[in-house]
């Protein structure tokens, strides 16, 4: 979407490689298999490197949210786990890792 959006797809594609997922696109960037990658913002950050900040407006973002199961209900931990991850101190952590967390 991006390359498309920057009308940059045509002069990359004799180039690309495109990893079945996220984690093998990341694994060829990290290894030097590919010079530069389209990973994710929190994968880049905790191996260092460099790093561009793609425009929003160029891709559909990709929502991640978390739930709890009926299934989960009587498990303490679980409830624990996903109220911690509405604490201010979770929010801080996902926001250094480069995630955009709701208001």
């Amino acid at each position: 979407q991006v390359l498309q959006s920057l009308e940059l797809g045509d002069l990359v594609a004799q180039k690309a490689v495109i990893g079945a997922n996220i984690g093998q696109t990341f694994g060829f960037v990290k290894t030097g298999n590919a010079e530069m990658g389209f990973v994710a913002l929190s994968q880049a950050i905790t191996v260092g490197g460099e790093w561009l900040d793609i425009p929003p407006k160029t891709y559909a973002p990709i929502v991640q949210g978390a739930g709890l199961l009926l299934h989960a209900k009587g498990n303490d931990a679980a409830r624990e786990f996903y109220d911690y991850l509405s604490a201010d101190a979770a929010r801080k952590v996902l926001v250094k890792s480069g995630y955009e967390v709701p208001e």
